[in-house]
């Protein structure tokens, strides 16, 4: 099983006007691109894994509640008591409020009873967006005790901060390179040509060309399509390249694949089909 192929050509025909001619090193099966999706989500765990075995094996880790408990100490508001004062209310003055004593009694029963469902329902949902936290931490607690955790820990203990941090940074660079490459030329008759490039990095899951670098060429300043032949050290390729108006250097179709002649030469005529409509005796 193979995680590339050669660059082979897919041709897809839309309308008579229109025509994409795409190379890819894609593998036509499926299976090999599920392989690679797995190899990545077990790297990027691995990497998360072994940062949290080295928060945990660190010095900062054993800090960390001793400066957050300082933290709150310092932060907290110093509480204030007044000194109570003896006066004797007069009768008329106790009578009233007792009577406004009563009345809020009333209205905060009254209030009670109608907020009571609302605070039912609010317990619910604080209960159930509690119990993912409560299932991570009880997951997380299993896994510190696990032999996986502890192979982990032994990872991170046995290797410098400095350098175990520069390889985490490294398989996530590896976690963003793009395995394949897909190029291709939209041709559409009278408007103008597309050229289209994977970027280097991002994960690549079907013929879908997120992010790519494109750039379109209108007919009118399209010169000429040709093939061209040149040295690539001690090795003869053929490039397609377009002409553009105006510009002292050519665009070269699929500059990063650099196909074989025989795909070069079949996009070269199915372009030229497309992009310049047949006349009477051509």
């Amino acid at each position: 099983m193979v995680l590339t192929t050669p660059p082979r050509l897919h041709i897809r025909r839309p309308s008579p006007t229109t025509a994409e001619f795409a190379v890819t090193t894609l593998p036509s099966s499926r299976a090999p691109l599920r392989v690679l999706l797995l190899l990545r989500l077990l790297l990027a765990l691995a990497v998360i894994l072994l940062l949290h075995a080295l928060w945990t094996t660190t010095t900062i880790a054993a800090t960390a509640p001793a400066i957050a408990t300082a933290t709150a100490t310092a932060t907290a508001p110093a509480t204030a008591t007044a000194p109570a004062t003896a006066t004797a209310p007069a009768t008329a003055t106790a009578t009233a409020t007792a009577t406004t004593a009563a009345a809020v009694t009333c209205s905060l029963s009254a209030a009670a009873s109608s907020i009571g469902p609302c605070l039912a329902h609010t317990h619910t949902v604080v209960t159930f967006l509690n119990s993912p936290l409560q299932t991570a931490q009880s997951a997380l607690e299993r896994y510190r005790v696990s032999p996986l955790g502890e192979v982990f820990r032994r990872i991170a203990s046995s290797l410098p901060p400095v350098v175990l941090v520069a390889l985490c940074l490294g398989a996530c660079y590896a976690l963003t390179r793009r395995v394949h490459c897909t190029e291709s030329l939209l041709v559409l008759r009278g408007l103008g040509v597309q050229t289209s490039e994977s970027p280097s990095w991002g994960m690549s899951l079907g013929w879908g060309a997120g992010g790519a670098t494109t750039r379109f060429i209108p007919t009118e300043k399209i010169r000429d399509i040709f093939v061209n032949e040149a040295f690539r050290g001690m090795e003869v390729r053929y490039y397609l390249v377009v002409v553009v108006e105006g510009e002292g250097e050519l665009v070269v179709v699929f500059p990063g694949l650099l196909p074989r002649r025989g795909i070069v030469e079949e996009v070269w005529r199915g372009a030229r089909e497309c992009l310049y409509e047949k006349r009477d005796g051509e």
